[in-house]
């Protein structure tokens, strides 16, 4: 039976682990694949949603993030496609980076032709950006409704400007939303 001067002293022994977990990082690994796949997965198969969250070192995260992820690596995702015999990839980009896809591109040129990427931009993206995306295996963009609140117009707005953005280049535009509502109201 725990006395009471063991459970202090248990308290505060994982409330040291938890402040030193806090202010050094620690590492994990995604676990691997472990149930072999039991079924023909035709050629040409598509991991078609992912993310890569690189060394916070390289690229940063944003500090406007609602939660601080683990660490996703293209090493990681590469054996975890191999073992799903998954072909091709579509790496979306997080919005805990922001508008800074820097770790994206990074994980789309890592993958080589087989891979495709959704970007994040904004109002001070630049045309010459958005090129430079293209050219960086990027195909799409995310629009993030859930910061939008529960404004129609606001958002009827930011999709009409996001298709504006892309019109003519051959990408399409991702929603992120919580609430069907949302979608409903990009109605004309």
């Amino acid at each position: 039976m725990l006395s009471r001067r063991d459970m202090i002293a248990g308290v505060g022994v994982a409330g040291v682990v938890a402040l030193a977990r806090r202010i050094t990082p620690v590492v994990a690994s995604a676990a691997p694949a472990t149930t072999p796949v039991n079924f023909s997965v035709p050629r040409g198969a598509c991991d078609c949603h992912t993310h890569i969250v690189g060394d916070p070192r390289q690229f940063p995260l944003t500090g406007a993030r609602a939660f601080t992820p683990d660490p996703a690596s293209v090493a990681e995702l590469g054996a975890l496609h191999r073992a799903l015999h998954v072909d091709r990839v579509v790496i979306v980009q997080p919005s805990f980076y922001g508008t800074d896809n820097s770790c994206t591109l990074d994980a789309i040129a890592q993958f080589g032709p087989t891979a495709r990427g959704i970007a994040a931009i904004d109002d001070s993206t630049t045309n010459a950006e958005i090129d430079r995306l293209h050219r960086g295996g990027m195909r799409g963009i995310r629009v993030n409704m859930i910061a939008k609140g529960v404004d129609a117009a606001a958002l009827r707005q930011q999709f009409s400007a996001a298709v504006g953005r892309v019109r003519g280049r051959g990408w399409h535009v991702e929603l992120m939303t919580t609430a069907l509502w949302q979608i409903d109201a990009l109605k004309y």
